[in-house]
């Protein structure tokens, strides 16, 4: 079961990483955004600024003008290419790509109002990482196997089988040597 669980873990990762790499890579000085509002008009986005993801959630919601006719407001949406920066880092922190923006605002246009929303911020590589290590362990497993497998050991817990070929006597495995 645990086996399994690892290769479909290692499975997703890889496609999820590469897509989040891939999605999170902006050309100098844009950004990028994707929200979701609640209905109740509560709004949260994740936010692309070069080097960092930004995770933002409304504190309020303003409406401009008149909703859209007769179309309920917009509950995902997405933009590129605007224009993105944040302000010169004041400390170490920020420097590594760390922030923390209290009192930020945006317009949706898709739905005719103005949000303010406070804002989160980490660094790309900490978003991606994570996404590695799934396929790390099962490389790191299937290596393992593959040099037991070679050696005559058990690929399951590396007991020395050049005695005993057909059964393992430490973990009972039957035809170690034949499956991997």
């Amino acid at each position: 079961m645990t086996r399994h669980l690892v290769n479909v873990l290692a499975a997703l990762s890889l496609p999820l990483c590469a897509a989040v790499a891939w999605y999170t890579w902006c050309p100098p000085n844009r950004g990028a955004y994707c929200f979701h509002r609640t209905p109740g008009g509560a709004y949260y986005a994740v936010s692309l600024y070069p080097g960092v993801v930004g995770f933002e959630r409304s504190t309020r919601t303003i409406a401009v003008g008149a909703p859209r006719q007769g179309a309920r407001p917009v509950a995902w949406g997405h933009r590129s290419g605007f224009p993105a920066a944040l302000p010169p880092p004041q400390t170490a922190w920020n420097r590594l790509g760390f922030w923390h923006c209290p009192n930020a605002m945006r317009i949706v246009n898709e739905n005719n109002e103005v949000i303010g929303h406070q804002t989160r911020a980490v660094p790309r590589w900490l978003v991606v990482l994570p996404l590695t290590f799934p396929a790390l362990a099962w490389g790191a497993v299937r290596v393992r196997r593959r040099r037991n497998k070679r050696r005559g050991h058990c690929p399951t817990c590396g007991y020395d089988l050049r005695a005993t070929p057909g059964r393992c006597p430490e973990c009972g495995r039957t035809s170690a040597l034949d499956s991997a």
